[in-house]
C-alpha cells in the first residue's frame, strides 16, 4: 500500500506542476526566467515545512502528500539543468538571483512551514 499511495501522489504532483509550467510558458515574461521552475520548489519547499510538522513520516497521508505529491511536484533536476543553461550561456545575471532565491528561499520557506 506504501508504494500506491507514493505514486498516486506523485503523479498528481507532476500533473499539477506540468499546469504550471505551461501556463508560465504562454507568459511573455514567463519564457526569459525559470519563473515556474522557481515558484513549483519555493512553493513545494514551504509545503513539504508544513507537512513534516504535522504529519508522522511514516503516516499514508504524508506518503501521499510530502513523499508523493511534492516529489513529483518539485523539480531540483529541473532546476539544476536550468542554472546549468544560464552558466553555459554566461546569464550570471539570472543564475545568480535563480541560485540564492531557489537555495536561500527555499531553506527558509521550509523552515517557515514547518513553524506553522
Amino acid at each position: 500500500m506504501t508504494y500506491l499511495w507514493i505514486c498516486l501522489g506523485a503523479s498528481c504532483g507532476s500533473a499539477v506542476r506540468y499546469l504550471i509550467v505551461t501556463w508560465f510558458k504562454t507568459q511573455r515574461w514567463g519564457q526569459t526566467f525559470p519563473y515556474a521552475t522557481l515558484i513549483v520548489n519555493l512553493t513545494g519547499a514551504w509545503s513539504l515545512g508544513v507537512l513534516a510538522h504535522h504529519l508522522v513520516a511514516t503516516s499514508s497521508a504524508y506518503l501521499l502528500l510530502g513523499t508523493g505529491f511534492m516529489g513529483g511536484y518539485t523539480t531540483f533536476s529541473t532546476m539544476n539543468l536550468e542554472l546549468w543553461l544560464q552558466a553555459k550561456s554566461k546569464k550570471w545575471g539570472q543564475l545568480v538571483p535563480y541560485l540564492l532565491l531557489t537555495y536561500g528561499g527555499g531553506v527558509l520557506l521550509a523552515w517557515w512551514g514547518y513553524l506553522l
